[in-house]
């Protein structure tokens, strides 16, 4: 059985509409990858080459490690977006858009995207709020 089916299943498995939602997806055309590392994209086979108009993180997280206001949580939370605006930036077109949904209260407030993405020569060009509506897999 193949690593990606392996980390389908163990979604499947840990989100009860991640079936309907996986095959939604694919309906739609999407290309699904599971057991990606996000701090490394740009090294992933099937990857490396392409580039893309839009790459999404929706809600990342590193883990639950303890209390979500613990200064070593938070550390392992922007070391984790680090990462992926890092990887992400090199796999843009030209005017390709990185976005990330993320709550803006305190703890994660205090992950500071728009310094993340600064450190990583990306610029912030607008925040709003998350929407479910329209969203066919919610």
């Amino acid at each position: 059985m193949s690593p990606n089916i392996i980390e389908a299943d163990a979604v499947v498995r840990k989100y009860k509409k991640a079936r309907s939602n996986l095959e939604t997806l694919k309906r739609l055309g999407a290309s699904l990858l599971h057991g990606v590392d996000a701090t490394k994209l740009q090294l992933h086979p099937d990857l490396h080459f392409r580039r893309f108009d839009r790459v999404i993180f929706n809600f990342p997280h590193a883990g639950f490690h303890g209390r979500e206001s613990d200064s070593n949580l938070i550390q392992k939370h922007k070391k984790l977006v680090f990462g992926f605006f890092h990887g992400a930036r090199h796999m843009l077109r030209a005017d390709g858009e990185i976005h990330v949904s993320h709550k803006n209260k305190a703890p994660y407030c205090h992950w500071k995207l728009e310094e993340l993405a600064s450190k990583c020569s990306l610029g912030v060009d607008s925040l709003c709020g998350f929407r479910q509506e329209g969203l066919p897999w919610l």
